[in-house]
């Protein structure tokens, strides 16, 4: 079952449900309240991890399931209640602890106004790590393609971590709350691009 992220239209509101039809759930609530509801992002198979979801967002719980948080907020917290708190670093991932370093030029806090689209999450897609995009690679990529809030807003559902290849050395890369790397997966051009890493 997957976990759903469902966004309030007329307040920056989230709702988390364990569903295998969000797109069916969010017209059923539509339909029964004075504002529409959308779907803001779903995660495959971590329908589990709703009630951990829940208990770190009690403080701003409002009613019925009901979260006073903006979507991105809430895909973060997921990301860090979906992580057993006893998970060491698997032997893939460094303890590079001196490599927190991000790259400056792409660090900036812009703040954009208008809403964050789920089809970005189709930019991206898991693959092994020795196939992954870098995250320098993947931000500047979606910078463009996007604009600089847009990218900002998409990859605040993912984090940063730094792994080990083979023969490279350590490198950091965009996972996801599972842990997988993340790759471009531009369609249109070919349906993947290459890009120098």
């Amino acid at each position: 079952m997957a976990l759903t992220l469902l966004k309030r239209s007329d307040a920056n509101m989230v709702l988390a449900a364990a569903t295998d039809d969000p797109v069916a759930l969010a017209e059923c609530l539509s339909a029964q309240q004075p504002f529409e509801v959308h779907v803001f992002a779903t995660f495959p198979e971590l329908g589990w991890a709703l009630p951990a979801l829940q208990q770190s967002l009690r403080t701003l719980h409002i009613s019925n399931g009901w979260f006073a948080a903006a979507p991105q907020d809430v895909a973060k917290t997921l990301c860090d209640a979906s992580v057993p708190p006893n998970r060491k670093p698997c032997e893939n991932e460094c303890m590079c602890q001196n490599d927190t370093q991000t790259d400056t030029e792409d660090n900036g806090s812009e703040s954009g106004s208008g809403s964050f689209e789920p089809e970005w999450h189709q930019l991206l897609q898991p693959c092994p790590k020795e196939h992954a995009h870098r995250a320098t690679v993947i931000r500047k990529a979606l910078k463009a393609r996007l604009g600089n809030w847009q990218a900002a807003a998409l990859l605040s559902n993912y984090r940063e971590a730094t792994l080990r290849l083979p023969g490279k050395g350590c490198q950091r890369f965009i996972v996801d709350c599972r842990g997988d790397a993340m790759r471009l997966a531009f369609e249109g051009a070919g349906g993947q691009i290459a890009l120098a890493a």
